[in-house]
């Protein structure tokens, strides 16, 4: 599940006139878990149910990871990529992938052959499309917030 988006701040030179590294960074990794919090529940409510796993699994995680702030709308069971994506059906084992590299050695194991398709149903993609305004007035004021330095 992999839509990116990219918030680019203008204005950052005159806010560090103001406001120290630590406190920009805190102001956006705020705004960002206030932003996403939306979006992962209009994830979840458009998430198709059968048992209702993937649904109540979606959630947000904010990182700061060697100065890169990053934010994702993520699933804890192990097939939530399977159904925001797609995939093939493939039945009698594994099917090589397309467009790679085969060692003559591994060639035998791969032995399925595919039999469908199965498109995606692009819950989380929806849901960060729709409220990407959101996100970016929940950093936008946050980061008014720490300029004005109301807590």
């Amino acid at each position: 599940m992999s839509a990116t988006a990219h918030i680019e701040i203008t204005g950052l030179a005159e806010m560090r006139q103001r406001l120290s590294a630590d406190v920009i960074r805190a102001a956006v990794l705020r705004g960002l878990r206030k932003g996403l919090r939306p979006m992962a529940s209009l994830a979840a409510a458009l998430a198709p149910r059968r048992s209702g796993k993937l649904a109540a699994s979606i959630r947000t995680t904010v990182g700061n990871r060697r100065g890169e702030i990053t934010g994702a709308i993520v699933s804890g069971v192990p097939y939530g990529h399977l159904v925001e994506e797609g995939h093939r059906i493939v039945t009698g084992g594994r099917v090589q992938r397309a467009g790679r590299f085969t060692p003559v050695s591994k060639i035998g194991r791969f032995k399925g052959s595919v039999t469908g398709q199965v498109a995606g149903q692009h819950f989380a993609r929806t849901a960060f499309e729709t409220d990407q305004a959101g996100l970016t007035a929940a950093v936008e004021s946050e980061l008014q917030r720490a300029v004005e330095g109301t807590p």
